[in-house]
């Protein structure tokens, strides 16, 4: 079995151990805060945006416009709503374009994607440092 340590348990880190888990490896998220998804709860005025609708480059700043172009075509908008409605988050839609959980709770998404890696056998580490990442 693939052993893989996910550093920081944002919500990256948590989406990262949710599809690592699902896959089979023994993961351990290791995060310095006390908790895990911590500032994902201040994300949004605490509603947490987790995309928009409408992906426009155009709408983004970077000195890197081809690295820019290249990362926001390796996902849409609407597989990042697929993979959080099959953790049961329905989507709620403002004017903007943003998206939010249809609660409107960004507890929702920490509570799902928590859910969903620990169910998978992921393991977690709070309230530590890490320091160095060697090779083993």
């Amino acid at each position: 079995m693939i052993k893989v340590g996910v550093l920081g348990g944002g919500a990256s880190g948590m989406t990262a151990a949710v599809v690592a888990s699902r896959n089979g490896a023994d993961v351990t998220i290791l995060e310095r805060l006390d908790r895990v998804g911590k500032k994902l709860l201040a994300t949004g005025n605490g509603r947490c945006n987790y995309t928009n609708d409408i992906i426009d480059i155009g709408r983004y700043y970077s000195d890197n416009k081809d690295l820019l172009q290249e990362c926001l075509s390796n996902i849409t908008s609407q597989s990042t709503i697929g993979f959080f409605r099959e953790l049961g988050i329905e989507p709620f839609y403002d004017e903007t374009g943003k998206v939010f959980p249809y609660s409107l709770q960004a507890s929702s998404m920490v509570e799902v994607l928590r859910e969903e890696y620990l169910r998978h056998g992921a393991k977690e580490i709070c309230g530590q440092r890490v320091l160095a990442v060697t090779p083993v």
